[in-house]
């Protein structure tokens, strides 16, 4: 009977592990969706809904104007929820807004910055790109003279 020595034991071990050192990437099918995703509030921080107005998303590219009015539930380029609407877009350096409500309005510009996700894991796809932002309406003003 021959015995086994340590040797032959650890040859055998670094054998086995050969050829198992990398890995067979396995992606899920989970779905994601890129966008600028604005929430509107006053002054004072409640949330204002039924905002409607154009948003401007300024990239290396060119611009992209997005009209949205959502008093509705939203169109092709953009979704409603309650006091925010999201711009289906997944670039931009600053975006630009002339919004408002019936007592309300806002306009500005903002600078972006993209948070990427791969919700089925690195070196998977889909890649998703989002960004938010708050965005603080002032009271209109009447300036209709009697």
């Amino acid at each position: 009977m021959q015995s086994i020595t340590h040797k032959t034991v650890f040859a055998l071990c670094l054998t086995s592990m050969m050829g198992c050192s990398e890995k067979e990437l396995a992606c899920t099918e989970i779905g994601c969706m890129s966008g600028l995703t604005l929430s509107f509030s006053d002054a004072s921080g409640t949330a204002a809904s039924n905002v409607a107005g154009v948003v401007s998303v300024n990239s290396d590219t060119g611009t992209i104007d997005i009209e949205f009015d959502c008093s509705g539930d939203g169109g092709a380029d953009y979704f409603c929820d309650g006091n925010s609407v999201t711009i289906f877009v997944e670039e931009g350096a600053s975006f630009s807004y002339d919004v408002h409500t019936d007592s309300l309005s806002g306009t500005g510009t903002m600078d972006l910055s993209w948070e990427t996700s791969t919700p089925n894991g690195e070196g998977c796809e889909p890649t998703c790109y989002n960004a938010s932002m708050d965005v603080v309406l002032d009271a209109m003003v009447d300036d209709t003279v009697e």
